[in-house]
């Protein structure tokens, strides 16, 4: 009896370790997915502040968030949306999941037209004058 007992309890420990483990995990792709989301809308703010005029042009600085853009797209951004991690708590909307196929060819897209963004970020002249 003593045996049953112990090896239940040493089998809801270890099921408690795994879903802890687990749960954890979660929570930091779903930290890094959060972290990234903000970078990339902090770096689109910016170039879309030096095209509308807002801000005054600044090639690193354009050259850095066109970098930012690309560097979490494509795959990247694919890897932050296991199925896992979609929904509550997330504010990863859960029907990713059945358009799954759409979501990661429009993130494929968006990493091309970062990368081709990127790559003209580096020859972009230091200064853009009205003329």
């Amino acid at each position: 009896m003593r045996l049953v007992a112990l090896v239940t309890v040493l089998s809801l420990g270890c099921a408690s370790v795994v879903l802890a483990a687990a749960h954890s995990s979660r929570d930091a792709i779903i930290e890094a997915r959060q972290a990234s989301m903000k970078e990339m809308a902090a770096a689109a703010k910016a170039i879309a502040g030096m095209f509308d005029g807002k801000q005054a042009y600044d090639a690193a600085a354009f050259k850095a968030a066109a970098e930012t853009i690309r560097a979490r797209t494509g795959p990247v951004l694919i890897a932050e949306f296991p199925s896992a991690t979609l929904g509550a708590p997330s504010g990863a909307r859960p029907d990713i999941d059945p358009a799954r196929a759409e979501f990661e060819g429009l993130a494929r897209h968006i990493g091309t037209l970062a990368s081709a963004l990127a790559s003209d970020a580096e020859r972009a002249p230091p200064h853009i004058t009205t003329t």
